[in-house]
């Protein structure tokens, strides 16, 4: 589930856990699909560089 940052902390659906079970999550590389469920594989030029994606731990 993608959630927008300018609206995240109103929406009822993610307000709460944006607030108390936020992350970060270290990574190489992560998976896009798009509509026509192609995948495509997004990685840092700078393969020394981790990429810290923004995320929430809902469990």
């Amino acid at each position: 589930i993608n959630a927008r940052a300018e609206s995240i902390e109103e929406r009822f659906t993610f307000k709460e856990d944006f607030i108390y079970r936020r992350a970060l999550l270290p990574v190489t590389g992560f998976y896009e699909w798009n509509k026509a469920k192609e995948k495509f594989h997004f990685v840092n030029k700078n393969e020394d560089e981790i990429l810290y994606l923004g995320v929430i731990v809902n469990n």
